[in-house]
């Protein structure tokens, strides 16, 4: 049975019926149709208002639009090389033209205070650059070197680490170069080939004493590590915990036999670690054979890469040697090559006759002159270089087996890179020195980093490059890698960067009346702050209270600062205060108390609903209920740190830090409303700098205060590394037990006790060498105030090392031997950073603090007890 309709339109049973869609036969899904009151795009079209756009650029066709306020324009200058010497040098620490020319200015004012000693050699050398080196915009090339690489140190004394440490570095590998040709032979098979006239005359041996077996000489018995920095006063500007050691007997020995191969140089990232060993190596000419940690480390690579080199001796000839003509004609015609193995053959196939016939040619050779010998072989130096040797694998079996191996084998020089030392088998090395790098100090590696953006032919400001310094954690490569990305000639050009091209064509249009060639130079390319948070999405904001809520989210998700944890600032505690004054009634003070009070309750409901996201450290939350990692995983890990495997729970949304930030914004905001209502805010009062908005600038300074204002806690490892050696007390001999000592009881105890005892005799020592530091500089600085003679007896401590003696610390505070203090009570055995690290910033201001009020209390109760003894007298 069928269902027959007729050819008229058919009728809707439904009168809402929607029309249907056209369906297509090829499609797999059904296609959905969006509404335009529905629509995103519709709605994004609608705000920007393309018709009110078109009229607008109807009516400006001949001016430019605005620029966006949230573009950062540099701007654009054309001039010398000597013009911008003179607009940088403002910027740097040294604004003597001789001084940063690397000499002193002998010219100042002896009034005035001491001369500006020299400045860095990296730093002069930049800054001497500036005058004659063109940029690869300016030569119209492109640049095929980032600027670590470009203008990395050349040699040992650019380096912006401790100048004792890396003199013992360069001493050492020039030490260690391998002067002999056949060390490749060791059977010694070529002392065979040698004449007898060859042969070096032996020593008589040394009649044998009875007393040999009994006297050890000091050359005989194991070296051991001495502290090699923080003897010069050049390295005043870094602070060091652990010092540099090196062998004692080693610095005795110049010949490589008695050398150690192998140092260690540790420190954290971007200290100059790598740049120190490649400066002093292509100072000395070495070539580096080097294995980092961008591949897989294992025994069997390590050999591939460089096992045969260390089996091996690179030689190569001197082109002086092209000078004497060929080599064959020009050698001795009664004498064999001086190889060892050819010597050796040469003595094998020759017969007694045919020396026989050679005798009578002696006594010609007296007569006749022979040609000049040709010149020696000269060896070709190189070391191998170990990087990042705390980064190792699961796969990386048996790295250390196989380096150690090579390092007994071979006599060429081993340098090992690392920032924990406590990955590092560091008992199982024969080593020759362990070096600790610092990060750089922040006024040379700013002025660095400023002297690289000029030569590139940006000029910055200096609060700008330290702030990035700052955010980098103190990384003198990352700061200049992220200056190299940010820093870009011709940045917001409308025409693509053609108006930052300067015409140098006709040759010579582009020199100015002195003969200097005009840079393109661009001003303020980085500004403070950018790139650490999104400034388009926050100065998009329409209301303060978006783009307030935006700048907190983004401080959180990017560096992990709170920025709206107000109850714990200090903006706060000042704010209080200035209550207690401004606030003269009494209703006023119960209102602005009232005020703060609904405060914090709103910032304690704002952590609720965050959830504990908005943790840090060791107040982060964990999920017990996720399953152990799997043996696959384990191995991306590194070997020797110890796996924790407490992940934090999964969160899928970000809903509670949104909601969160926009609670404790609105309560921030109604804080102010009602101050404002009972107490007016007066014009030098601060509650506007507390209270007020966080936009995009205040969000830049309060992320720039939380980089040099990081929390540090005290450990167990940092008490230990602090009193481990006094915990024992020093014996003659050893014992089979442990004796017991106060710092193996509970944390408490230490802290509370012990450790504030043994750091007021530091913090005692401290004072009294700073002290004695100024009487012996005091000559200098004489009639000069303040922080003057200070930098004079600085600059006298630098130029005279001072005797550390008793006598001559008695006769320098003009007191008696037997009175005198000695240098330490503890000996070498504490390290004053350490120690002093335990007790925080604020300890010494503790400590003074409780010292007045005790001796204020002492004399309450002596002039109490002077009272009551005249009253019973009476």
């Amino acid at each position: 049975m069928s269902h027959v309709r007729g050819d008229g339109p058919g009728v809707s049973s439904s009168p809402n019926q929607q029309p249907e869609l056209e369906t297509c036969r090829k499609s797999k899904g059904q296609a959905t149709a969006v509404a335009a009151s529905e629509s995103v795009l519709t709605t994004v079209l609608d705000c920007l208002d393309i018709d009110a756009l078109r009229s607008c650029s109807r009516q400006n066709d001949d001016r430019d639009a605005p620029v966006p306020p949230e573009l950062r324009i540099p701007g654009k200058h054309f001039e010398t090389g000597p013009k911008l010497q003179h607009r940088i040098r403002p910027q740097l620490t040294v604004t003597s033209p001789l001084a940063l020319a690397g000499e002193e200015d002998f010219g100042q004012d002896e009034l005035a205070g001491p001369a500006p000693a020299a400045a860095h050699p990296s730093v002069s050398r930049h800054y001497l650059s500036l005058a004659k080196q063109l940029s690869a915009y300016d030569r119209s090339t492109c640049e095929g070197l980032a600027w670590n690489q470009k203008y990395a140190p050349v040699s040992s004394g650019e380096v912006m680490q401790k100048r004792s440490d890396v003199l013992h570095i360069k001493d050492w590998l020039e030490a260690m170069k391998v002067q002999s040709v056949g060390t490749g032979c060791g059977d010694g098979a070529g002392d065979r080939g040698r004449s007898s006239s060859d042969e070096v005359p032996k020593r008589k041996k040394r009649k044998k004493s009875k007393l040999d077996d009994f006297i050890v000489d000091t050359d005989d018995e194991g070296s051991e590590f001495e502290d090699v920095s923080g003897e010069d006063g050049e390295d005043a500007d870094f602070w060091q915990s652990r010092k540099s050691v090196v062998r004692s007997g080693s610095a005795r020995f110049k010949e490589p036999a008695r050398l150690r191969n192998t140092i260690v140089i540790s420190g954290p990232h971007g200290c100059g670690k790598t740049a120190t060993v490649y400066a002093v190596a292509r100072e000395l000419g070495f070539e580096i054979f080097e294995i980092n940690s961008s591949s897989r480390r294992s025994g069997k690579d390590v050999v591939e890469k460089v096992g045969d080199m260390t089996r091996n001796h690179l030689v190569q000839q001197h082109r002086a040697r092209q000078l004497h003509g060929d080599g064959e004609t020009n050698k001795p015609k009664g004498k064999e090559p001086t190889s060892g193995k050819q010597g050796f053959m040469t003595a094998f196939l020759k017969n007694n006759a045919a020396t026989k016939r050679t005798k009578p040619a002696r006594q010609l050779k007296k007569t006749t002159t022979s040609p000049p010998p040709p010149p020696p072989k000269a060896q070709k130096q190189s070391l191998i270089l170990i990087e990042e040797a705390d980064i190792l694998y699961e796969e990386d079996k048996q790295f250390w087996a196989t380096l150690m191996g090579m390092m007994n084998q071979s006599r060429r020089p081993f340098i090992i890179t690392c920032n924990d030392e406590s990955l590092i088998p560091l008992q199982s090395l024969h080593l020759h020195g362990i070096f600790r790098f610092l990060e750089a100090p922040l006024p040379s590696a700013v002025d660095l980093c400023l002297l690289v953006a000029a030569n590139e032919g940006h000029v910055l400001q200096r609060r700008a490059v330290e702030s990035l310094y700052r955010s980098r954690h103190h990384d003198l490569r990352a700061t200049i890698s992220e200056l190299n990305f940010w820093c870009q000639i011709g940045v917001g050009d409308r025409r693509g960067g053609f108006d930052w091209f300067y015409s140098r064509w006709p040759r010579g249009c582009d020199v100015d009346e002195r003969g200097d060639v005009v840079r393109v130079v661009s001003e303020d390319t980085y500004q403070r702050g950018m790139g650490w948070t999104g400034r388009d999405a926050v100065m998009a904001e329409s209301n303060r209270h978006d783009r307030e809520v935006e700048a907190l989210q983004q401080a959180w998700n990017f560096w992990q600062v709170d920025m709206g944890d107000w109850s714990r600032s200090d903006g706060m505690a000042s704010l209080a205060q200035d209550l207690e004054t401004t606030a003269s009634t009494c209703d006023a003070r119960l209102a602005a108390l009232g005020a703060l009070d609904k405060f914090y309750r709103t910032q304690s409901d704002a952590d609720l609903c965050a959830g504990g996201s908005l943790a840090t450290q060791l107040q982060e939350q964990t999920d017990p209920t996720l399953p152990d990692l799997a043996l696959g995983a384990r191995d991306d890990f590194i070997v020797g740190r110890t796996l924790l495997n407490a992940d934090e729970p999964c969160r899928h949304g970000s809903c509670g830090n949104a909601v969160s930030a926009a609670i404790k914004s609105h309560a921030r905001a109604q804080l102010h409303d009602d101050l404002q209502s009972w107490l007016p805010s007066a014009p030098d009062d601060g509650r506007a700098a507390v209270l007020g908005p966080v936009d995009e600038p205040a969000a830049v300074h309060e992320l720039d205060a939380s980089f040099g204002s990081s929390a540090k806690r005290v450990t167990r490892t940092d008490v230990a590394h602090a009193f481990d050696a006094i915990a024992a007390a020093p014996k003659a001999q050893p014992t089979s037990h442990l004796d017991p000592s106060v710092f193996d009881r509970t944390m408490q105890l230490i802290v509370v006790d012990v450790a504030p005892w043994v750091r007021s005799i530091v913090a005692f020592e401290q004072h009294l060498m700073q002290q004695r530091l100024r009487r012996s500089g005091s000559l200098l600085g004489q009639g000069i105030q303040g922080a003057e003679a200070e930098a004079a007896a600085a600059a006298a401590a630098a130029r005279k090392r001072m005797r550390s003696t008793r006598s001559a610390y008695s006769a320098l505070e003009g007191s008696e031997r037997r009175s005198t203090r000695r240098e330490r009570y503890f000996g070498d055995a504490l390290t004053t950073g350490l120690v002093m690290r335990t007790g925080g910033d604020s300890w010494q201001d503790a400590a003074a603090a409780e010292a007045a009020h005790a001796e204020r209390a002492a004399e309450t109760g002596r002039d109490l007890k002077g009272t009551m003894d005249r009253c019973e007298t009476f």
